[in-house]
């Protein structure tokens, strides 16, 4: 009986200590580790932009960024504001994106009364390319669920003998530079904030 009491108060010593250096590692794992909520202002081209624009994204836990648009669509102002998810990478990270706003234009010269923009859902994916500062060139392709009324003009527009339209494909494409924004949060050091 002795025996055994002792082999069970030597397991259950043997799992606290396991248990004690492995959440002592974890301790020091995330303080170096330790996810840090950052942001980004940029400028580009596509319907994270709102067009030709501007692009402001926070991101939280270096995975999940909220971000809003705003541009000029070469009709009208336009935004877009959504969620991108970001997959581990270090200089090149894969980014898979969701949002809401202009997913769409018409422009027609000469019968502006006729054109209009549309506004919808749109997904896509790309990546985000950074450099030694962290900032980063974001390209992506995104997918628009427009509204059925654009196919609809588009069509009829064709069709037309007094209208010419160019061709509109099923994708759109992003391209811009982001700025990384100074975190004012103070840094650890040991036990320390500095």
């Amino acid at each position: 009986m002795k025996a055994i009491l002792n082999r069970s108060l030597l397991i259950l010593m043997a799992i606290i200590i396991i248990y004690k250096t492995s959440a002592q590692e974890k301790i020091i794992d995330r303080e170096i580790k330790e996810p840090v909520n950052h942001g980004y202002f940029g400028f580009g081209a596509g319907l994270d932009y709102g067009g030709f624009g501007i692009r402001g994204e926070y991101v939280i836990a270096n995975s999940v960024g909220i971000f809003g648009g705003f541009g000029f669509n070469l009709y009208e102002p336009a935004y877009n504001a959504g969620l991108s998810f970001k997959l581990p990478g270090k200089k090149v990270q894969p980014v898979i994106t969701g949002m809401y706003g202009y997913n769409g234009v018409i422009i027609i010269k000469n019968f502006t009364h006729l054109s209009k923009t549309y506004y919808g859902l749109s997904i896509g994916g790309g990546c985000e390319i950074k450099d030694s500062r962290n900032n980063k060139v974001l390209l992506e392709i995104l997918y628009p669920f427009r509204n059925p009324e654009f196919s609809e003009r588009i069509d009829s527009y064709e069709n037309s003998s007094s209208i010419t339209v160019s061709k509109v494909l099923p994708v759109t494409f992003t391209i811009g530079y982001n700025i990384k924004l100074q975190n004012s949060r103070p840094k650890r050091s040991g036990n320390h904030l500095e």
